[in-house]
């Protein structure tokens, strides 16, 4: 092998390497991206969760007052 084939095999597996470099430092700034926005959504989730459970309980208190109501007369 000649000088310039070993020069071509270093070449392709520094660009290899660099490739996956790029690629796993582009997935962990991704990653990191999506931890930071996921916080805020998990609040607003729990919110929405915590306002329906009151709203639905609040109905039925209304319609088992209303049944108590017109069961009595």
């Amino acid at each position: 092998m000649s000088l310039s084939n070993f020069i071509a095999t270093g070449l392709v597996i520094l660009a290899g390497r660099l490739t996956a470099d790029a690629l796993i430092h582009g997935l962990c700034k991704g990653l990191v991206s999506i931890l930071a926005v996921e916080r805020f959504l998990a609040m607003c989730r729990t919110r929405v969760n915590a306002f329906s459970d009151s709203s639905g309980a609040l109905i039925i208190a209304r319609n088992e007052v209303e049944n108590q109501v017109l069961q009595s007369d």
